[in-house]
């Protein structure tokens, strides 16, 4: 299978490896001698998921983002290049620990980094939202976005292999939440620069949509955007932990669904209104459907978000 190698090269490594002066060397090593092994890049492999079983005890940081990055340029040098013909060399070097009948298949754990890649950067991102550091956030949520898409894309038309836990709706949920952090970047800024209300309203429908996405996904629907029905439901049955009401996940894709339509209607509400210094309203156009909507859109925002603060309770 050949995965997105050069996009990886580009994108995912900051000039962290030299990636032609690998190949090359491998390559005219291999002219020369058909024969010849890849040990030393081998040994690396095994070095950098130590280091990634050592570090993800500290939780998601930078460092294991770098970790999972460098470890696929080894993964994609060998894979791109078929370099490893035979997998018993994989076998005879100890990247698992012994006794462990696990099979090393190839695609299976470029799918299981890049998709770790995903997840980890798009937590930076969660983490990160408020800066104002805004070509640092849109760097960081497009390479996000990026990787779920291809995933989800690729698993949809059945180009990529679907996983227990990483499959086409996992990874329709994370590009759902990722495109909502992005979004939610130009929604801080917009708010920061004190743009049209019309503005912020859609960008925060926006976010509002895409959460609301990913929880129709947590809630077992089918959307229409999935082409293979049969592997939804299979798919689905493999998402038991995080649809789950009681998850982490499903908790925090729920009260942001409603924080957003909460802010979405405020926002559209205030079109017709001012707020004085006293924060009172003060309404600018007299039209009686008008004064509706408002009141209507300002009691549905402040009944959902007393719903978001009971949800975070739990």
């Amino acid at each position: 299978m050949q995965v997105v190698s050069d996009l990886t090269n580009l994108k995912y490594l900051y000039d962290k490896v030299s990636l032609g002066k690998i190949i090359n060397r491998n390559l005219k090593e291999l002219i020369k001698n058909p024969e010849f092994c890849f040990d030393d890049e081998i040994n690396n492999m095994n070095n950098i998921r130590n280091s990634i079983l050592t570090e993800q005890y500290k939780g998601l940081n930078m460092n294991l983002l770098n970790l999972y990055k460098e470890y696929l340029f080894y993964f994609e040098t060998f894979k791109r290049k078929k370099l490893l013909k035979d997998k018993k060399k994989i076998y005879t070097n100890d990247i698992f620990e012994k006794n462990k009948k696990l099979e090393y298949e190839l695609e299976e754990e470029n799918i299981i980094i890049l998709y770790n890649i995903g997840y980890i950067t798009s937590y930076m991102v969660k983490e990160k939202k408020s800066l104002n550091d805004i070509k640092l956030l849109n760097k960081i949520s497009t390479e996000a976005i990026e990787i779920f898409n291809y995933m989800f894309q690729h698993m949809n038309e059945l180009k990529l292999q679907e996983l227990n836990d990483i499959n086409c709706i996992s990874c329709y949920i994370f590009l759902c939440i990722t495109l909502g952090y992005h979004e939610n970047m130009f929604y801080n800024t917009a708010m920061m620069k004190k743009y049209k209300r019309k503005l912020l309203a859609k960008l925060s429908f926006n976010i509002y949509t895409y959460f609301n996405e990913a929880l129709c996904c947590l809630q077992g629907d089918m959307l229409p955007i999935f082409k293979q029905s049969d592997n939804f439901t299979i798919a689905r049955n493999n998402l038991q932990y995080i649809r789950n009401p009681n998850s982490y996940l499903y908790n925090f894709v729920q009260v942001n669904k409603q924080i957003f339509i909460s802010i979405s209607n405020y926002h559209y509400s205030l079109k017709y209104v001012q707020l004085s210094d006293m924060e009172e309203l003060k309404v600018t156009k007299y039209e009686e459907d008008k004064i509706g909507e408002i009141l209507c859109r300002l009691n549905f925002s402040l009944i959902n978000v007393n719903r978001g603060i009971e949800l975070c309770k739990i």
